[in-house]
């Protein structure tokens, strides 16, 4: 935990977009506990609280591992918020934004495309987006949803031509959808940039 005194603080905050996706996916007690302390957290104030989050993060991807050794089903579910933020560092040809930048949006649009589907409520929807909202991240501008768009065809995760989402059901469990209506994806894109 030491060596995260040598990184900037917008690293350490792009890094923590995957601490949040596993409190999302896995754990609502550890979304409420980084959500309340996220500010001591990123400033390392606490590197007591910071180890054991970062110790559960394992915990939960070995135990996800272990059960999908090579990744067809289960452990999909460590890519929410990715679909869309892989798009997102496509679309930017890798530059100006950061991976953890890019899967805090990744993870509002699939919140909303969740809450759209009816499977998360509109109040555990408001809850996420309203905190990553506050989170500091470069800010997207001029964007090209159709363009945008045609960086989803190259998901690593696309089976077939359809993409796999990772849709939360509550927060704290989450599922593997395709079948999303273009319609529910472009406005979840269009929420980005409002």
């Amino acid at each position: 935990v030491l060596f995260l005194h040598s990184l900037d603080q917008k690293h350490i905050i792009s890094g923590f977009s995957e601490v949040i996706k596993y409190g999302l996916i896995f754990d609502n007690n550890m979304f409420k506990n980084i959500k309340q302390n996220f500010k001591e957290l990123i400033s390392l104030n606490n590197l007591q609280e910071l180890e054991r989050n970062i110790y559960q993060c394992c915990m939960l991807k070995t135990n996800i591992i272990v059960k999908d050794e090579f990744d067809h089903n289960k452990r999909m579910l460590l890519n929410f918020g990715h679909t869309i933020g892989h798009a997102l560092e496509s679309y930017y040809q890798y530059k100006n934004i950061a991976h953890g930048e890019a899967v805090y949006y990744g993870m509002i649009s699939e919140s909303y495309i969740s809450w759209k589907l009816d499977f998360l409520s509109e109040n555990n929807y408001n809850n996420i987006h309203n905190f990553i909202d506050t989170i500091p991240k470069t800010k997207l501008h001029n964007i090209n949803i159709e363009k945008l768009k045609k960086h989803l065809l190259y998901d690593k995760k696309r089976i077939g031509n359809k993409n796999n989402f990772i849709i939360l059901n509550n927060i704290g469990s989450a599922m593997i959808k395709n079948n999303i209506p273009e319609s529910i994806i472009d406005k979840s894109l269009k929420l980005l940039i409002n």
